[in-house]
């Protein structure tokens, strides 16, 4: 995902349904974010421990070979975001 610029997991969110409209067909807030490596929980506690997106991706080295991996309410459908470029 190039060149997001959202403040919170929510515009994440709305950002990865909006990016990829195929693949998401549920609302936003059910999309469940986790990192790859670890498997934490992407949440808004997560988040606000690192304070902004930018701190975040540093702190856990997200890129493309270390993605968020997005779940989808099925459970049977993930796929992994690379975000760069904020």
């Amino acid at each position: 995902m190039e060149h997001f610029n959202g403040k919170t997991i929510n515009d994440l969110r709305r950002a990865i349904k909006a990016d990829s409209p195929v693949e998401v067909k549920c609302g936003h807030s059910m999309l469940k974010l986790q990192l790859n490596l670890t498997d934490e929980v992407l949440d808004e506690a997560l988040f606000h421990t690192h304070g902004n997106f930018y701190t975040l991706i540093e702190h856990y080295q997200i890129n493309e070979t270390n993605p968020i991996k997005v779940t989808l309410p099925s459970m049977l459908n993930i796929f992994y975001l690379f975000l760069f470029s904020l």
